[in-house]
């Protein structure tokens, strides 16, 4: 059995009609950054309240994740003649791809050649527990998210600051080999 499910509506800082205390006025979203500090405020989450959430950094790393991202097109069988004998995954069997036809297992959901950056269509489990499931909306995206001056803070690793000194040949005391 297959459902699409749209999921929970959640609170968007950066939309001056959403109010943090009032879910009703809440959206639905996948933006991945959005999805981690709704689990943050969430009861079934860490149950953390506004004042213990940086919400400037979580609005930041949502603009991050809206950045619109080109993909490749769907792929499709372009040769013609006899059907195309492939690898079918999802059902662990070869399978005939006519000419015209999508690769089985190729984004065959993908709806044109652009996408959000970080999306957040997964799937926690409350018995795995709080860590965990934020384990899984961080992994993979080189995020970290810091306690720092009393405040839940997302940081996105690929953000670079100015560095705050340079370094070269002239600053290695004892010498280095390669």
């Amino acid at each position: 059995m297959k459902a699409l499910v749209q999921g929970l509506r959640i609170y968007d800082p950066r939309d001056a009609a959403q109010s943090f205390s009032d879910p009703s006025t809440w959206t639905f979203s996948n933006n991945r950054a959005l999805v981690v500090l709704n689990y943050l405020m969430a009861s079934f989450g860490f149950n953390a309240g506004e004042d213990e959430i940086d919400l400037q950094s979580f609005a930041d790393a949502a603009d991050m994740c809206d950045v619109e991202m080109t993909i490749p097109a769907v792929l499709v069988n372009t040769a013609p003649g006899p059907a195309e004998r492939v690898w079918d995954a999802r059902y662990g069997e070869f399978v005939d791809v006519a000419f015209g036809e999508t690769y089985p297992g190729y984004r065959s959901d993908q709806v044109g050649t652009s996408q959000a950056r970080w999306v957040a269509d997964a799937e926690i489990d409350p018995k795995a527990g709080v860590i965990k499931n934020l384990q899984t909306l961080l992994e993979g995206f080189g995020w970290s998210m810091p306690w720092s001056n009393g405040r839940h803070k997302l940081v996105l690793e690929d953000v670079v600051d100015t560095p705050v000194m340079t370094l070269g040949p002239d600053d290695i005391i004892g010498g280095w080999a390669i």
